[in-house]
């Protein structure tokens, strides 16, 4: 039952940091086999994501996330992709490689080749996520159908800061509410 949490704001970097940090600690019941967070400037925005992991179908560290498609984007996910092996055959007679045997990079590289759009209907599972596109320097969260997978969200008008997680007292840790 992995976690994803994050963070779009003007404040300082090392606000980011440490909300990261702030979210890894209350979500960290939701992955036990890793934890990560990434944090990067794009514009005037500073963002965060990181990510509890609980390893199922890839347990190596290559799976680990935040996961980056070079510099195209990164993706955080919660979930699993049913369809993920078929996915992955029809992008590789595409010509892409993959490092990793995860639905994750699946996914990322999905979202890359289709747009979002075109890939969430391609997509049968649960899940929540958060693409960064590079390209398109766009932050798209998505949530599975049915709503399986939690995705909450908070803009704190005052800050115009973006809070999302998979967990509500994650969001109330981060933003101090």
């Amino acid at each position: 039952m992995c976690g994803i949490a994050g963070i779009i704001t003007k404040k300082h970097l090392q606000v980011v940091e440490n909300k990261m940090q702030i979210a890894n600690e209350v979500q960290s019941h939701r992955g036990p086999d890793n934890a990560e967070f990434s944090t990067f400037k794009r514009g005037y925005w500073n963002v965060g994501l990181c990510h509890q992991r609980l390893s199922i179908i890839d347990i190596s560290n290559n799976a680990n996330q935040p996961m980056y498609y070079g510099d195209k984007g990164v993706i955080i996910f919660n979930g699993e992709l049913y369809n993920y092996q078929q996915i992955k055959k029809e992008l590789e007679s595409y010509g892409y490689s993959f490092n990793t045997d995860s639905d994750t990079e699946v996914l990322l590289i999905a979202l890359h080749h289709w747009g979002i759009e075109n890939a969430l209907k391609k997509f049968n599972g649960m899940w929540s996520f958060a693409w960064f596109n590079f390209e398109e320097n766009i932050l798209y969260l998505s949530r599975d159908r049915l709503g399986v997978k939690p995705l909450y969200y908070f803009i704190d008008e005052n800050t115009n800061t973006l809070y999302f997680s998979s967990e509500m007292k994650t969001i109330l840790s981060m933003s101090d509410l």
